[in-house]
């Protein structure tokens, strides 16, 4: 849901699909699963590290 808004907030098309696509590879990159094991948490980690520097940019002027 959060993500969602977010990417309805964001005004520039361009942006708004480069934040869609961070969002998807946040949750789905690297075999992600709802697991709460050590190696699902070091692989969302890497995910989480990939999407700020992905979005940071842009969406520190929304």
């Amino acid at each position: 849901r959060l993500g969602s808004e977010l990417i309805e907030r964001q005004a520039n098309p361009p942006f708004k699909s480069r934040l869609a696509n961070a969002l998807q590879s946040l949750t789905s990159s690297n075999q992600l699963s709802s697991s709460l094991d050590r190696v699902n948490y070091q692989r969302f980690r890497k995910n989480l590290t990939n999407f700020l520097i992905e979005v940071r940019g842009f969406l520190r002027t929304m």
